[in-house]
């Protein structure tokens, strides 16, 4: 059964909000973040000891020094790994006619209607060495639409970052485009998208802003 507006309203409202612990991703993620720096600063100071000791004198603290901020980096890595916290604000509109749906087994009869809610919740995500993101997001407003939870894919190029909320429904894969920039360790994606059209739709609109924390 592919998804309607009506059924993913009714997905939402039967959701109930996770622990804000679940959206401060897991402690695996940070212990590898964590390790990508501990490694990054043993690679430094072994580089660095090295070249100053063949250099020798003043010259050898010198070169050991910039040889051993070169190879903290990392090659190849390019600087925007990281973990990331904030919030994500957002307005919704379901729209949808009069029909037919199946809700918890049993077939019901629903009349048209149309709602718009406002809701909030957390997000978090990683960029990983090759500028990929990861992650996850919620959504939580009063009912009828309790809950939405995203998970979050997309990348890093330069400043811009771009990226997809996910959410599946009966099978169907709905997804979200989200694009903004980052600025330091502020990210700013803002979105605003149709699911499906005419008399049967659900928008989306709004904004993830996250800060790095790791």
């Amino acid at each position: 059964m592919r998804w309607t507006p009506f059924i993913l309203l009714t997905a939402m409202a039967c959701s109930s909000p996770k622990d804000e612990g679940d959206s401060g991703g897991s402690e695996e993620a940070n212990d590898a973040d964590a390790s990508v720096d501990d490694d990054g600063g043993a690679d430094g100071g072994a580089d660095g000891g090295a070249d100053g000791g063949a250099d020798g004198g003043a010259d050898g603290g010198a070169d050991g020094g910039a040889d051993g901020g070169a190879d903290a980096d990392g090659a190849g890595v390019s600087g925007n790994e990281g973990y990331f916290l904030g919030t994500m604000q957002a307005s919704t509109y379901t729209v949808f006619e009069a029909g037919t749906a199946q809700v918890g087994g049993e077939w019901v009869d629903y009349d048209a209607d149309e709602i718009r809610a406002e809701c909030s919740g957390a997000v978090s995500f990683t960029i990983d060495e090759e500028d990929q993101i990861t992650g996850n997001a919620s959504c939580a407003s009063d009912a009828p639409v309790s809950m939405i939870r995203f998970e979050l894919t997309g990348s890093q190029r330069d400043d811009s970052v771009k990226g997809l909320m996910n959410m599946e429904l009966n099978g169907d894969e709905l997804s979200t485009p989200i694009e903004g920039d980052r600025v330091g360790e502020e990210i700013e994606l803002l979105f605003d998208y149709v699911h499906g059209e005419g008399a049967n739709r659900f928008e989306l609109s709004g904004s993830l802003s996250v800060t790095q924390v790791e």
